[in-house]
């Protein structure tokens, strides 16, 4: 059976022709991106062009005479409507909000659960090791306690992993070497063979890479539920705006507010609930698209950590093959 860092080959791709070009329509996905509400910096940048958009355009009135004049009966109905359109906007950002949430906390719990199964079967590997090889028990001794005191949201830092597990990995994998060139084989047909030291290397070799793939997507999840802190702004930004429309609603009703200042504010409200609209789309799409990748982002990872010197590496290694 060949060394599990060594079976998974990653190929030499050819770069497109087009990598590296930033065509027209990504600069225009990039920049609504960064322009997209998700901080509260960033709602108080839009407030701040909203009111100044408010500001230019009374200006503009007062001082050239430029008006676009609107009935106070049409301008109640409009911003009714922004009303309602913000309190749907807020529910539904409040459920997705929800969903999302649940939904990758539920995914980190059946992980966690996924990675306690496999640090039991490591320990178990151990002790089972420790009685006839107990250098492959001690060998593994600093990636399990990396494993060990892991706690659900911590950060994983996968170049500490590498660190921890390079105590086995290399050494096994000079082992395995030997293993190969003196044709030492385990059959899986010989309960005999079982005991071998190439068998319990073979096998600590696999609970580690399960192990290992489990912190990976844990990795991908804590990277993931980030995400979920972009909410809070949409929430205000709609709050905000719900307040205002029912605020400029009333004014007018009781004819506060005169003409001139009827389109100023429809246009600051439309620029929010516009800036809203695309940040809501941006942020369920980005969020919808990582959690279906979640499982290959992870594996990745996993990939990466298993394979990433085996390029430099003169030819294939061996753990002792089957017969």
């Amino acid at each position: 059976m060949h060394n599990l860092a060594t079976i998974v080959k990653v190929p030499h791709m050819e770069e497109p022709e087009n990598q590296g070009k930033s065509l027209p329509e990504y600069r225009i996905i990039s920049f609504l991106e960064k322009s997209a509400i998700s901080s509260f910096k960033r709602v108080l940048l839009h407030f701040g062009i909203a009111i100044l958009l408010l500001v230019v355009f009374v200006l503009l009135y007062a001082f050239l005479d430029i008006q676009v004049t609107m009935s106070a009966n049409n301008f109640v109905t409009v911003t009714s409507a922004m009303a309602a359109a913000s309190g749907a906007l807020l529910a539904i950002s409040l459920v997705l909000a929800t969903f999302f949430s649940r939904y990758v906390t539920d995914w980190r719990d059946r992980l966690i659960d996924g990675l306690e199964r496999s640090q039991a079967e490591l320990e178990s590997q151990m002790a089972k090791s420790a009685r006839q090889h107990p250098e492959i028990s001690r060998r593994l001794t600093e990636i399990y306690m990396k494993f060990a005191y892991y706690t659900p949201g911590q950060s994983i830092d996968p170049s500490e992993l590498d660190k921890a597990s390079a105590v086995f990995d290399k050494w096994a994998k000079t082992k395995a070497e030997e293993a190969h060139k003196a044709n030492k084989t385990f059959d899986f047909g010989d309960l005999s063979t079982y005991e071998s030291f190439e068998k319990h290397l073979l096998d600590a070799s696999l609970r580690i890479t399960r192990v290992r793939q489990k912190l990976a997507h844990l990795s991908a999840v804590e990277r993931i539920s980030r995400s979920i802190t972009v909410f809070p702004p949409l929430f205000l930004t709609l709050a905000v705006i719900l307040l205002l429309s029912l605020v400029f609603t009333i004014l007018v009703s009781i004819h506060v507010l005169g003409e001139a200042f009827h389109f100023p504010i429809l246009l600051m409200l439309l620029y929010l609930i516009l800036i809203v609209l695309i940040s809501l789309t941006i942020v369920s799409s980005n969020f919808i698209g990582r959690l279906t990748r979640i499982l290959e982002t992870g594996y990745e990872i996993a990939k990466d950590q298993l394979v990433r010197k085996v390029d430099s590496d003169d030819g294939p290694s061996n753990y002792s093959a089957a017969k």
